[in-house]
């Protein structure tokens, strides 16, 4: 028999669960109850005088649990060697052949 569960009596588990049954009454009975419409005056006090402190009701911009913005467009135009200009746009960089004259005359897009 070794390793093996057990026998539980039925009449004792029986038992056993009607303890734990008088048990979760009696705490119930002694809890401290209030009307619910003073509940409910209580909470919206609370609610009303905690207010300014409470950090999900900040405003979006003061909110502290907003990601924090990290995108920002930058324009800087260069030069390359071989007179085209490199203008990066966001995440396609484009390539424009610039002539004597200025004027440019296509487009390619480089990855």
């Amino acid at each position: 028999m070794d390793g093996e569960a057990p026998i539980i009596d039925p009449r004792q588990s029986e038992i056993e669960q009607k303890r734990m049954d008088i048990a979760c009454i009696k705490r119930n009975l002694e809890m401290n109850r209030m009307p619910l419409s003073e509940t409910i005056v209580a909470i919206s006090n609370h609610c009303f005088e905690n207010a300014q402190s409470d950090p999900l009701l900040f405003p979006p911009k003061d909110n502290p649990y907003k990601p924090k913005r990290t995108c920002f467009a930058s324009y800087s135009p260069q030069l390359d060697n071989d007179s085209s200009l490199s203008i990066p746009l966001l995440f396609l960089s484009v390539k424009i052949n610039v002539n004597i004259s200025g004027h440019s005359d296509s487009r390619v897009p480089t990855h």
